[in-house]
C-alpha cells in the first residue's frame, strides 16, 4: 500500500540570541516515520521532546532545517504548505481558540464548502455538512446558527474532525487532555468509518500511546 505521508530525517534547529552570542537549540533531531492511509498513528513522548514542532512542520507552520516531508509521493518544497490544499485538518489542544467567538460554527463549514467548490446549492452543502458531522457523532441541527460558547470543548474538537473538506487526515494536538473518553473514542473510531482518512495523535501521555498503539488499515 502506498504511503500517505513519509517523514525522512526531519530536523529543526532554533537559533536564539544576537550575531555575537548565539545559542542553537535542536528541537527535532533526525526524525523519520511513515503513515499509511486509514492508519491511526500516535506520536508520544515526554514534554519538550519535539512532538509539537514535528507536527507544526508537517502542517507548514514551521520550516524544517533539514529533511523531507513527502505527501502522496510529493516532496514539500520550502514555503509550500502542501497539506492545506490536500484535505488535512489540525485539531488544536484548546478548541475555543480555534473558533472566532463572534461567528457561528456552521459558518465555517459553509465557507469551506464555498472556497473549495464542494457544493452547488445550500441544500447540498447542508447534506454534506450533516454527513461529515454524523461520522463523529454529531449533526447539522446541533450546530446550525449556534456560537462556540454554546458547546463543550469536546464537541468543538469533534466538529473540527467533521470539517467537510477533510479527505486525507487529521492531526490532533494533545487530544486526550481536552477530550473526554467518549470524544477520544470518536477521534479514533472515525478513521475506520472513513477508510481513506488517517489520524495522527500528538501526545506526551504513555496511556494514549498504549490505547492507540499502531492500527493498521483495514483492507476490504
Amino acid at each position: 500500500m502506498d504511503k500517505l505521508v513519509a517523514i525522512d530525517c526531519l530536523t529543526k534547529v532554533f537559533t536564539l540570541g544576537s550575531l555575537l552570542s548565539r545559542i542553537r537549540i535542536t528541537a527535532v533531531d533526525n526524525v523519520s516515520f511513515t503513515i499509511e492511509p486509514a492508519e491511526i498513528f500516535a506520536l508520544a513522548g515526554e514534554s519538550g521532546c519535539g512532538k509539537t514542532t514535528t507536527a507544526r512542520m508537517i502542517l507548514g507552520f514551521e520550516e524544517p532545517t533539514s529533511g523531507a516531508i513527502i505527501y502522496k509521493g510529493k516532496v514539500g518544497q520550502k514555503n509550500e504548505r502542501v497539506w492545506f490544499t490536500e484535505g488535512v485538518q489540525a485539531i488544536f489542544q484548546d478548541p475555543f481558540k480555534t473558533f472566532n467567538p463572534l461567528r457561528t460554527v456552521d459558518s465555517y463549514f459553509f465557507e469551506t464548502l464555498k472556497n473549495y467548490k464542494l457544493a452547488a446549492t445550500e441544500a447540498d452543502a447542508i447534506r454534506r455538512i450533516d454527513e461529515k458531522l454524523h461520522a463523529v457523532g454529531l449533526s447539522y441541527e446541533e450546530f446550525a446558527g449556534r456560537y462556540p460558547s454554546e458547546f463543550s470543548g469536546g464537541q468543538l474538537q469533534r466538529a473540527t474532525e467533521g470539517d467537510p473538506h477533510v479527505t486525507a487526515g487529521l492531526i490532533g494536538f494533545e487530544a486526550q487532555r481536552i477530550h473526554d473518553l467518549a470524544c477520544c473514542g470518536h477521534f479514533l473510531a472515525a478513521a475506520f468509518a472513513a477508510r481513506l482518512n488517517s489520524r495522527t495523535l500528538v501526545s506526551d501521555s504513555a496511556s494514549t500511546m498504549s490505547a492507540t498503539e499502531r492500527h493498521e488499515p483495514a483492507v476490504p
